[in-house]
């Protein structure tokens, strides 16, 4: 479900009520309330200055418009919903995901959890545009893969689709992710071809500008929400990524070569990483900072060693008698 107007429609009373709910201290409470005081907005022409009275909204540019955002928008997802339900949000998106041993469970589990949300929405004041909201069935069941699902949101009943974005991310029925590689590998493609053009003018990019695109601009695309995906990216999946960076590699003369060159060595001679290495390093990483494992990271420079204490290494200068001698061929040159 999208929020209208997000940050702007954030009702004031309603984070001082969170605030006192969750026992604020009271001189950041009473600086809360004097931020809420007496604000107006203005508009100015050429001759004309209009102001207004604001009542509700955070600004999006303030330090602190974000967390009293978060202070009611927090406040959702310690409701009373059934087992069977769980809220993700992220800024004006909320997804709610409801789990039933059939269909018709999962449709009456989302009515009820859905009327909760919009009585809280309506006495804090927001509103959820049920024209940008979706409904999307997941399920493996051929029988009830066709079924359609009667989900209100503000007496207006929810669309059903077969498939949805998420952050940036691509959902299907299936989960299979097929549809997010194939937006993605769509969106690097036309990438590709703008780069290309721009790489043959004066003589074209060198080779060092032309890997600083690729590993900025077009690995990142590339790679997002690996964890979420990775398991996806198989056979036909990874085949379609594996041609865009052939392509960066081929088509801009990242490495210089003919058509014909195969994908790995392709990212041999542009000296890029294959894909599927960058995707596993993305998800290894977001599995280590979010499991509080231990792995290689970069030295703060506060524990970088004194270069006092660093042992000097002598390079010896006369030749040990143990020398080996090692040749390429039969004939000892």
């Amino acid at each position: 479900m999208v929020r209208r107007g997000a940050l702007a429609a954030t009702w004031w009373p309603s984070i001082l009520h969170n605030l006192k709910e969750l026992k604020c201290p009271r001189k950041l409470f009473n600086l809360s309330i004097s931020y809420f005081s007496n604000r107006t907005a203005s508009l100015c022409g050429n001759m004309l200055q209009i102001e207004k009275p604001v009542t509700m909204g955070c600004p999006q540019v303030s330090c602190s418009g974000s967390g009293f955002w978060n202070i009611p928008y927090n406040w959702l997802f310690n409701m009373d919903f059934t087992h069977h339900t769980r809220v993700i949000a992220f800024t004006h998106v909320l997804m709610v995901l409801t789990r039933g041993k059939c269909t018709l469970d999962a449709e009456n589990y989302t009515n009820q959890d859905l009327k909760k949300i919009t009585n809280w929405a309506r006495e804090n004041k927001m509103n959820f545009n049920g024209n940008k909201s979706e409904v999307l069935l997941v399920t493996t069941k051929t029988s009830g893969a066709n079924r359609t699902l009667n989900t209100y949101l503000n007496n207006k009943r929810l669309e059903q689709v077969s498939g949805l974005k998420f952050i940036g991310i691509y959902l299907d029925n299936l989960f299979s992710f097929n549809g997010h590689v194939d937006n993605i590998t769509g969106k690097c493609i036309p990438i590709i071809n703008m780069l290309a053009k721009s790489a043959k003018l004066n003589c074209g990019l060198g080779h060092r500008a032309l890997k600083v695109i690729y590993t900025g601009a077009i690995e990142p695309i590339l790679t997002y929400g690996a964890p979420m995906w990775e398991k996806a990216l198989k056979q036909n999946n990874l085949r379609k990524y594996q041609r865009v960076q052939r392509m960066m590699s081929i088509k801009i003369r990242v490495s210089n070569a003919f058509r014909t060159l195969p994908y790995e060595t392709s990212c041999l001679l542009a000296g890029v990483r294959p894909i599927r290495l960058a995707v596993e390093e993305k998800v290894r990483t977001y599995k280590a900072t979010h499991n509080n494992t231990v792995y290689d990271a970069p030295l703060e420079v506060r524990h970088w060693p004194q270069p006092a204490e660093i042992p000097l290494i002598r390079v010896p200068t006369e030749i040990p008698r143990n020398v080996i001698n090692i040749f390429k061929d039969g004939s000892k040159i």
